[in-house]
């Protein structure tokens, strides 16, 4: 990840892709399948039958006796009136079948002349879902963009000490939008107060504006790095506010870039251009600079690198 970080409540988003549920669709009028008749292979085997009796008795005669006769007599009479039977069972099925498909057939050409009304009044009521979309979808994004937990004000004994570029951000801010910018207040939960460096608010649209040190100056103890601020990046977002955040070198170095990307921000925030916010930092053409990890924050501070900010020369005068 690269500063500036922008985060902003899933809520917007979410709000923006919002679609509506649509009126079922009549399904298209399929025709029924009408049965099969049987085939005439039962036929077949009721003449091999019929020929079987006569001829299977002669050829037992020949063979093993005449008292053999009766006994294939008896097993041929049966295997017809098998044959005969099974015959009738299918030709009484596909008689319900036939009845069956005839109920469908004609409940088919009923709903078939139904179904072009079906379908005008289903594109009608799409046509009005959709034709309202745009609106249903600025109110619930302005709804959530103003739906945040209000701050509250921090007790002058209880502000935690400002760097020098946050002060410096600070005023600057504070002459572009006057009694929108703040340092003083909190969000606070569960009796836990997370103090922003900056806040912009004016009633409508909430941001957390941080500068992130790498390390603190006296003893070089890594303070922002990989992984530190994600659990309070998450408490401010998950309470409708979104989060800047800038590297410490950014304010020092770009400080007028740093003000144009928050402008930009602000602007894209209110005219719903969320899906620009991951490009800010090139339209305000300020230098990227990679999130460092804890490590590195130690090799900074050994480097002293928080000294060489001046070297680029920026006037803060």
């Amino acid at each position: 990840m690269q500063y500036p970080i922008l985060l902003i409540p899933e809520e917007l988003g979410a709000a923006l892709s919002y679609y509506p549920p649509l009126p079922k669709k009549p399904v298209e009028p399929i025709p029924p399948r009408q049965p099969q008749k049987p085939t005439d292979q039962d036929g077949l085997s009721l003449f091999l039958s019929f020929l079987m009796v006569p001829f299977g008795g002669a050829s037992f005669a020949i063979f093993f006796g005449e008292y053999l006769i009766g006994v294939c007599g008896i097993i041929g009479w049966i295997i017809l009136v098998s044959i005969l039977s099974s015959i009738e069972r299918k030709g009484d099925k596909h008689s319900r079948e036939l009845n069956k498909f005839h109920e469908l057939h004609y409940e088919y050409i009923t709903y078939k002349n139904q179904y072009p009304a079906l379908m005008e009044k289903y594109n009608e009521q799409v046509k009005h879902v959709l034709g309202s979309l745009t609106e249903i979808r600025n109110k619930k994004y302005y709804f959530s963009l103003g739906n945040y937990t209000s701050p509250i004000p921090i007790h002058p004994e209880e502000n935690h000490r400002k760097g020098k570029y946050e002060d410096i951000l600070y005023k600057k801010l504070k002459n572009i939008y006057q009694e929108n910018i703040y340092n003083n207040i909190a969000l606070s939960l569960n009796n836990v107060q997370y103090k922003p460096d900056i806040v912009f608010w004016d009633g409508a649209l909430i941001i957390d504006i941080e500068i992130d040190e790498p390390y603190e100056y006296e003893n070089g103890e890594p303070i922002h790095f990989i992984g530190k601020d994600d659990l309070r990046n998450n408490r401010f977002v998950s309470n409708g506010w979104n989060v800047i955040r800038f590297s410490e070198s950014q304010v020092a170095n770009e400080c007028d870039a740093c003000i144009s990307c928050i402008r930009l921000f602000i602007t894209h925030l209110c005219s719903q251009n969320i899906n620009l916010i991951p490009i800010l930092a090139d339209l305000a053409n300020l230098t990227k600079v990679p999130q460092w990890t804890k490590e590195e924050a130690y090799k900074m501070a050994y480097k002293r690198i928080r000294d060489s900010y001046h070297i680029n020369g920026y006037n803060f005068a």
